[in-house]
């Protein structure tokens, strides 16, 4: 799809389509109510140290600022990650990693969800799930630990945070201890690890001539022959042989 724009279109029409139909016909509150939580700031992500440090010196504008620079996040962490994450073919490849086109749709995906979560300012354990459903498929990395200690700092501080059945000293002390303390501490190692991460190992930055050549991958049409993949062959036990190949014998019947 990225090497052809026409397919690229047919895939965002394709998608627009539903997306359309079902929040702007059927559940158009659903997508106001998204809207809304990308200015909300949850307790046990990275954002409210920030949003406290800043509103020593900058009060009116501290939630606002946080917000764009959740945004701003997004892209830095996002690149950081497309430059360190290791390129392995996904089981099942038929084609190196960066020609498979089920392997790149994994490794993006991975990258984009991982930049998103991480760096938004409301965020829950659960919405870690769209990291891990693709991460399942790639090669081992520090990413898998980062991911697991996020998710274990951010689901101590979900249940430990309600205020339902729990005494005073659980919600005001230990919940605060845990939620705003210990977990946003964790996010903000996970940042870190990661820019920690592209510094140490592949530190390259975006140029101009890396975006130009980018986009024109990306408007050449795909009329190219495609690559010969070797013919699938039916399982045979180990030790028999393939009458298809020359050479071979069949054992005698008794």
């Amino acid at each position: 799809y990225r090497h052809d724009w026409r397919k690229v279109l047919q895939l965002g029409i394709g998608a627009l389509i539903p997306i359309g139909i079902l929040y702007g016909v059927f559940a158009p509150q659903a997508l106001f109510a998204a809207s809304r939580n990308t200015g909300y700031v949850s307790g046990g992500s990275w954002a409210p140290w920030m949003r406290s440090a800043l509103a020593w010196v900058l009060p009116d504008a501290a939630h606002g600022i946080t917000a764009a620079l959740g945004w701003i996040g997004l892209f830095v962490i996002g690149w950081m990650l497309s430059r360190v994450l290791p390129w392995r073919a996904v089981p099942g490849a038929q084609l190196p990693a960066e020609r498979d086109p089920l392997t790149i749709a994994v490794r993006t995906a991975v990258i984009l969800c991982t930049a998103w979560i991480v760096t938004s300012p409301y965020t829950l354990s659960w919405y870690d799930l769209i990291v891990w459903a693709p991460l399942a498929l790639l090669v081992p990395t520090r990413l898998d630990w980062l991911m697991a200690l996020r998710g274990v700092a951010l689901s101590v501080a979900y249940v430990t945070g309600r205020t339902v059945g729990f005494s005073d000293v659980m919600v005001n002390v230990v919940a605060f201890t845990i939620r705003d303390v210990i977990s946003s501490g964790v996010q903000w190692f996970v940042l870190i690890a990661i820019i920690h991460w592209f510094w140490t190992t592949n530190r390259q930055w975006p140029t101009a001539a890396f975006i130009r050549n980018g986009f024109g991958q990306l408007l050449v049409t795909a009329d190219r022959p495609q690559p010969k993949r070797s013919p699938l062959r039916p399982w045979r036990r180990p030790g028999v042989a393939d009458p298809r190949e020359p050479g071979s014998r069949t054992p005698a019947q008794p």
